[in-house]
């Protein structure tokens, strides 16, 4: 990371050549590796996803309860109808990335 840059970034920071991530202005990157996609809508019971970022680029929903099962989707494509209620974020990290956890101990 180069210092300046900011922490959260749009879309297109991680994919500048790509015409959806240009336009998408309803979720956005935390740093380079988790992406953020918030209910905006009273009511909503599902939200459509932007993955960003080229086939070679690999996500997977951060709080998924068996992370050995959990899909990996690639970047380049939409999940349609994503399960999130209002209280919910639909959240996803990159693949080969490693997870922050919290130790509740501490």
């Amino acid at each position: 990371m180069i210092a300046g840059w900011p922490i959260v970034r749009p879309l297109w920071w991680l994919a500048p050549t790509d015409a959806v991530a240009l336009n998408c202005d309803s979720q956005f990157l935390l740093g380079d590796n988790l992406l953020v996609a918030p209910v905006l809508h009273a009511g909503a019971l599902s939200r459509d996803v932007y993955l960003p970022g080229a086939q070679t680029v690999r996500w997977r929903d951060y709080f998924a309860t068996d992370r050995a099962a959990a899909d990996i989707l690639t970047g380049g494509t939409w999940i349609r109808n994503k399960t999130v209620q209002l209280d919910e974020i639909a959240v996803y990290i990159r693949v080969d990335v490693v997870k922050p956890v919290e130790d509740s101990g501490l």
